[in-house]
């Protein structure tokens, strides 16, 4: 983990404002912008060396997807993690990923997505069974994802993608035993299952299940900052 400075950015094709968008998300997820960090518009421009304008505007859309809350105090600050939050983040990742797992299962996916999909399935539970937590919620983010983009709708992809990382900043600061982490590994197995089976209704009750597991895990396991 850095100290928390993001640092200049080289000139790139991309918009400015998708560019700081995409720095500052990513220094939320790597938690070089830790929970509860303060964020200004002046602080970050400085850091990134871009003006005000696209900072100010791509804190308004991490706002929107909820890395970014207002802050009394200081003005905004990363999210700070509570129980309420994360409840809502997992009712929200049910909603949008339970109708991505329906949509891949009725795709015909191809013989190396389905490979793609299973190595990562597989290769969770061996990072579980072998205790590597940070490894395990790595390749939990990465599977999730690849649903996402299999189920071939670019919007919902992104819904799904904001889901998780909120969920996933939100949960950092509590880890589930080992036990709860192999159990929703072999999950992802059940999942690829279904989706090899080209069942949708089975695919999307997988993912429920899933979840809604991993929702009353991390829920026992949280505590109050």
């Amino acid at each position: 983990m850095s100290d928390g400075t993001l640092s200049p950015l080289e000139h790139r094709r991309e918009s400015v404002t998708d560019i700081v968008y995409t720095s500052i998300r990513a220094a939320i997820i790597g938690r070089d912008l830790a929970p509860g960090a303060p964020v200004t518009e002046a602080a970050l421009s400085a850091q990134l060396s871009v003006s005000k304008t696209p900072v100010r505007e791509a804190l308004l859309r991490l706002t929107h997807i909820g890395l970014i809350e207002p802050d009394p105090r200081r003005g905004s600050r990363v999210v700070v993690p509570s129980r309420g939050a994360l409840r809502e983040s997992y009712e929200v990742r049910i909603a949008v990923e339970c109708e991505a797992a329906r949509l891949v299962a009725e795709r015909a996916l191809s013989v190396p997505e389905l490979a793609g999909l299973e190595d990562l399935a597989r290769r969770s539970v061996a990072r579980a069974e072998s205790d590597d937590h940070e490894g395990f919620w790595e390749l939990d983010r990465e599977f999730h994802l690849l649903m996402a983009d299999l189920a071939g709708n670019a919007r919902l992809g992104l819904l799904v993608e904001d889901a998780v990382d909120l969920a996933w900043i939100l949960r950092r600061r509590d880890s589930p035993s080992a036990d709860a982490s192999v159990a929703c590994a072999r999950q992802h197995v059940d999942l690829h299952a279904a989706v090899a089976a080209a069942d949708p209704a089975r695919a999307e009750a997988a993912m429920r299940l899933h979840l809604t597991d991993v929702q009353d895990t991390v829920l026992a396991a949280f505590t109050e900052p």
